[in-house]
Formats: C-alpha cells, structure tokens, sequence
C-alpha cells in the first residue's frame, strides 16, 4: 500500500512539472513574439526608487503580520514563528511544489523543538483563515461585476462555504462536547500519537485566540491589496486600476502562487498579472510585464535576504564551534 502510494505522488508531480514545462514553452513563445525586451529593460530601468522601497517596506510589515498570526494560534515566540514563516515563504519562492511548508514544520521542530503535529495544525488553520479572506474578496469582486454573468447559485455556495469555514473554526477550538473529544477518542488519532506525530495537547492549537488571529488575517490581506494599488499607481500612473483591480490583482497573484510545480508560480505569476493589466487596465504589453516582474521580485526578496543571512550565519557559527572543537 505504501508503495503504491509513493508511486501515485511520484507520478502526480512529474505530471504537474510536464504541465508546468509545456505552460512555460508557450509563454516563452508568446514573449519572444510579442514583446520588445529593449523596452521592457527600459521599463524596469526607469522603476522610481520610491516605488521599489515602499513595497518592500510593506511586504515587510506582511512577514512581520504573518508571524504574528502563527505565534498566536502556535502559543509559540514570535522571534521562532519570524523565522519559521520566513523560511517557508523563501523556500514556497525557491523550491517547486510548496516544499516550504514542510520545511516550516521540520525546521521548527529541529530548531525550536515545536511539536510536529501542533504546528502542522497551526498551518492548517492559517490556510484557513486565507481561504475565509480569498473567498471574501472574491465576492467583493463578484458584487461588483455585472451581475448578468454571475449566477446567483454561485454566489450563495460561496457565501455558504465562508460561514460554514468560520463555523468550523469556532466549534473545533471548544473543548467540551464538540469536534475537540470526538477527535481525541478516535481510534486513527489514537494511533497517531502512538507514533509520536500528534500529542493530545496538539489540539490545545485550535483554542488560540480566534479574534485576533482573524483581525491579524484582515491587516495582513488588506496590506497586501493596498501594497499592490499603491505600488501599480506608482509604476504605472496610467492604468485605470482602482481598488477593485487591486484585489483581482491579489487574488491573481495568490492562486498562481499556491499553484503546485513551479517556484513561487513563476511563469503563472507574470502571465496573470500581464494578461489583466492589458485588458482591462490599458497597459502596454512591455509595461505590464516590467511591472508583474518588479512585484514578484519585490515580494519575494525580503524573506529570502533575512532566512539566507540567518542560515549563513547559523552554518558559519557552527563551523567555527567545530574548529574550536
């Protein structure tokens, strides 16, 4: 069973790796033959600098929101839950196939000595709070677009989905009566602490502090629309883009982000991000693309600057303690 179960996994993500080859074959072609890279380097060349440093001073504020929200539902510090989160969004930005959550949960439990099981709840449920602010915006958006193409049906399975997410939330962190004794009875999370991966006070997680962790999900989506509607108005004073472009441009970025196969969704990223900006924002094919770069470039550097300068300088002590060994 178990090696059948290596084989499919196996063979799931050499099919996503093809997908993502034969994507990033056509969206070369489609740039050799569209776009004129002597202007697109003159585009990235004459990006104000203010632009450049106010993003990244924003996009820290985010790194610093996101490590708040983990020390609050972990129960852990906030300098490990910095460093935690770092790491997995560098390696989500390096590495293919989200490898950075898992290097999240491996690098907490050899560094810091976090359980594996609580912090792998504690990710679970920061991909929940997400997911509530992702379909919250959508419907934003959806409200905002002519309702003659919107079926109302969808509307209403969505609006569920929110609610009955937020009702998960609240009924798993209670202790009595609820999802929280039905899970620690359970004849498979039983045998998960058997084998040491999952601890009854694991669950003590999914008690946090659900109001500020959710007040902490808000700061950290509502920075990053005002971080793309500022940064876009500065690159591209032009662009028809308000705030509601703003939030289609998040919600662009974020799927191709999550999108397994390539690094940080290269590739996806740029092409979702171009092909919004020229039809329905009136920005040239040059331009939009020097503009997709400078975002993905802006909102990748940050955490991978400080988790590369922490390991380097995490090796370089440990090499001089062998030495004096």
């Amino acid at each position: 069973m178990k090696k059948i179960a290596q084989s499919f996994f196996t063979r799931r993500k050499l099919a996503i790796l093809i997908v993502n080859l034969l994507f990033l074959t056509c969206l070369f072609y489609w740039l050799f033959h569209n776009i004129n890279f002597q202007d697109l380097v003159t585009q990235i060349r004459n990006t104000p600098p203010k632009a450049i440093l106010f993003a990244l001073s924003m996009n820290i504020v985010v790194l610093l929101l996101y490590s708040k929200r983990l020390s609050v539902i972990s129960g852990g510090g906030f300098l490990s839950c910095f460093l935690i989160t770092t790491l997995g969004f560098t390696f989500n930005s390096l590495a293919p196939f989200r490898a950075g959550e898992a290097l999240k949960i491996y690098f907490g439990k050899k560094r810091f000595n976090y359980s594996i099981g609580a912090l792998s709840a504690s990710i679970l449920i920061e991909k929940i709070y997400d997911m509530i602010a992702l379909i919250i915006f959508s419907i934003i958006i959806i409200a905002n677009i002519d309702t003659h193409i919107i079926d109302l049906r969808i509307l209403t399975l969505i609006c569920t989905v929110i609610f009955l997410s937020i009702i998960f939330v609240l009924i798993i962190r209670t202790k009595k009566g609820t999802i929280y004794e039905i899970v620690k009875e359970n004849f498979i999370f039983k045998k998960i602490i058997t084998y040491n991966f999952f601890s009854s006070k694991d669950l003590s997680v999914f008690d946090h502090k659900i109001i500020l962790a959710a007040l902490l999900t808000a700061f950290i989506w509502l920075t990053n629309m005002m971080l793309i509607f500022i940064l876009f108005k500065l690159l591209i004073p032009d662009a028809t883009l308000g705030l509601l472009g703003a939030i289609i441009l998040l919600i662009i970025a974020a799927m191709a982000i999550a999108v397994p196969g390539t690094p940080a969704g290269i590739g996806v990223f740029e092409a979702g991000i171009v092909s919004y900006l020229i039809n329905f924002s009136g920005v040239d094919k040059e331009q939009a693309l020097s503009s997709a770069l400078i975002y993905h470039l802006i909102i990748t550097t940050p955490h991978t600057l400080i988790i590369l300068t922490y390991l380097g300088k995490s090796f370089w002590e440990e090499i001089k303690i062998r030495k004096e060994i």
